[in-house]
């Protein structure tokens, strides 16, 4: 006689045997060997310059932090499993087949997100994978964006920047003109490249905001943190671009080939992540209040 589960076609998360544990953690084992050169590509474009997916660099410490956060408010009293798991699993690894003839890397790397649920339905089962649905949509965000998709935004960011200088520069009564992307002081131009379009902090602020949002109990404050961050990471790009450009004014423009340059995009990052942190307050990380007794 059927249950209703299955007569609803539902597929039960069923308690796993006594010997699963052990397979489970080989073909674990197996999916972190075929993915490990992926993980090894996604190192090198977080690491490989400031102007890229430095942010991602974080993004394997976050997630583990989510992961545990979810799982301290309801720890795992069973070993459950989720057959809906080998889908995700089984579309993510085709993906790294894929990837294997055309040789993108990138799309092997969206196979490695694309088989985090499908591990934690296997090991967690449904109803704790639910609860871990952001930390596993914003592992997305560790993944770098080709550049053909953002060529128009990072056009859009250059203007943006470029406009801004063209007036912080003036208030300290230095003269200064602006032709499109180009910024020209006397004796000097200063182009706004892409590197300095502040698309990197931008995609990391953006991130920052949404986990923050996540993580803090206000929702207004939430919606706050993720509206802020776009705007606090182009005015920190504005105000980073005006003191480069104040640099080339003063003679100086040999330190543009200098770490100063990368230099100042790292601090532009550090200061809007830590803005935005002051900004969540200190509730973000508090966690839930414990239940009193009565």
């Amino acid at each position: 006689m059927a249950t209703v589960d299955q007569m609803d076609g539902a597929v039960p998360e069923v308690e796993e045997p006594s010997g699963r544990p052990i397979l489970t953690l080989l073909w674990i084992a197996l999916f972190v060997a075929a993915f490990a050169p992926t993980a090894m590509w996604l190192w090198s474009r977080w690491t490989i310059s400031i102007w890229y997916s430095g942010h991602g660099i974080f993004m394997p410490f976050i997630l583990a932090y989510l992961l545990w956060e979810r799982l301290h408010e309801d720890p795992v009293s069973g070993s459950h499993s989720s057959a809906w798991g080998f889908v995700f699993l089984f579309t993510g690894l085709a993906m790294l087949a894929l990837d294997a003839a055309i040789q993108t890397d990138l799309l092997a790397a969206a196979g490695l997100v694309v088989c985090l649920p499908g591990l934690s339905l296997l090991v967690l089962g449904g109803d704790r994978t639910r609860g871990l649905v952001f930390a596993l949509v914003i592992a997305a965000f560790m993944l770098p964006i080709p550049a053909g998709f953002v060529t128009k935004i990072h056009l859009f960011l250059r203007e943006i920047t470029a406009f801004g200088t063209s007036y912080v520069v003036p208030l300290l009564d230095i003269p200064l003109s602006k032709n499109g992307t180009v910024l020209n002081v006397p004796g000097h131009s200063v182009s706004v490249a892409d590197a300095c379009s502040g698309f990197s902090t931008m995609y990391a602020a953006v991130t920052t905001g949404l986990i923050l949002s996540h993580l803090n109990p206000s929702k207004s404050r939430g919606l706050m943190l993720i509206a802020t961050s776009v705007v606090l990471a182009i005015i920190c790009n504005i105000i980073r671009v005006s003191f480069l450009v104040l640099v080339v004014y003063y003679g100086h423009a040999d330190l543009l080939e200098t770490s100063l340059h990368e230099g100042s995009g790292i601090v532009s990052f550090a200061v809007v992540i830590a803005i935005l942190f002051w900004m969540s307050g200190r509730e973000t990380f508090r966690g839930p209040e414990p239940e009193r007794s009565e």
